[in-house]
């Protein structure tokens, strides 16, 4: 059978509350500074995933027991990602109705560019373009008057990230992305705000927008391999990382300057003395930590060349694939989100 482009767009899940715990922290800010904070752990449970795939142009679901037979250079060249269209049905304070629709691309994407000429000045273009580092807010496209998510992503170290999610992707971003515990921190009322936040916070030494990829992966498995045992404590540690790392960026702001806004917004989530952390369980964590994890497109080449395999299972931000060589595999999805696979479909 023919090897097909197969582009992988979006992930879809349904994701199920499950309980909460909750507990106190009590955190050294400095040698001469303590300060308590509470901490509510939500505890969730990814019920069933899918992702939407462009299969030679056609777009189609893929989901569990779905398989591929890959050639012998399993990952292609990272391809434009085409176009969202977002149109806002109704405004409400607590209630907003919007319609998503999406149009895929064929193209590959030039040297150092996000998108291809044709879809580069879209209005979707426009907006991811700023939330890479380029362009200006665009009050007019309606991706730069949408609700956001500020989150933070606990792995298990001293490390924390931040980032940003429209709020009609909400937690869906967490499961794009090698995840061990994360927290929304603020919802802000535009992406505008959102990434004034996030470049803020990102000053701090132990904030990153993107720590590099092997030492994401290897601190989540890491932390997963320590079980409930070590959950407690890293509860606790994450509160304490996320609070210092607050307070040292309100300080560093006082006399308050052009970012008043922002210091005002982390100056309340303090005061409140409340972290909420999210714990995004799949009944695939297991399978997960079994796996042979590959985190570079190198890897996946010399590890899938031509093998057969079936999506298993999608665990903290990784694909699991059961293949014919008798291994289980891990990918990251942010490695193949947006990038050609070279296989065939053997459904």
């Amino acid at each position: 059978m023919a090897a097909l482009t197969i582009v992988i767009r979006e992930l879809f899940t349904t994701h199920v509350l499950k309980g909460f715990h909750s507990g106190i922290a009590n955190c050294l800010i400095s040698l001469l500074e303590r300060r308590s904070s509470s901490y509510i752990l939500a505890r969730y449970v990814i019920k069933d995933w899918r992702v939407l795939a462009e299969v030679d142009g056609y777009l189609q679901f893929l989901g569990e027991a779905d398989g591929l037979r890959f050639a012998d250079t399993p990952l292609g060249p990272n391809m434009c990602p085409g176009v969202k269209h977002l149109e806002v049905l109704r405004r409400a304070p607590d209630l907003w109705m919007v319609r998503v629709g999406y149009e895929g691309c064929s193209a590959e994407l030039p040297p150092g560019k996000p998108f291809c000429p044709k879809h580069f000045n879209t209005s979707y273009g426009r907006y991811l373009r700023f939330i890479y580092g380029g362009g200006r807010p665009d009050l007019s496209n309606e991706f730069f008057n949408m609700p956001t998510l500020v989150y933070t992503v606990y792995y298990g170290g001293d490390i924390l990230k931040v980032g940003t999610s429209l709020i009609i992707k909400g937690l869906r971003r967490l499961l794009e992305q090698p995840t061990y515990l994360a927290s929304t921190v603020f919802i802000t009322k535009d992406i505008t705000e959102a990434r004034s936040i996030e470049r803020w916070l990102s000053m701090e030494s132990k904030v990153r927008e993107a720590p590099r990829t092997e030492y994401r992966v290897r601190s989540v498995l890491s932390s997963l391999k320590r079980g409930s045992e070590g959950l407690e404590g890293d509860l606790r540690r994450f509160t304490c990382l996320l609070i210092k790392n607050l307070l040292t960026s309100l300080r560093r702001a006082a006399p308050l300057t052009s970012g008043d806004r922002v210091v005002s917004t982390i100056k309340g989530f303090i005061e409140r003395g409340v972290v909420y952390i999210l714990d995004m369980y799949s009944p695939s964590d297991e399978a997960l930590l079994k796996s042979r994890v590959t985190y570079s497109a190198g890897m996946v080449n010399k590890a899938l060349r031509g093998l057969e395999c079936y999506l298993a299972g999608l665990a903290r931000g990784f694909l699991v694939l059961n293949c014919s060589d008798g291994d289980t595999y891990a990918i990251p999805y942010e490695l193949v989100h947006d990038r050609s696979l070279n296989a065939s479909l053997t459904r």
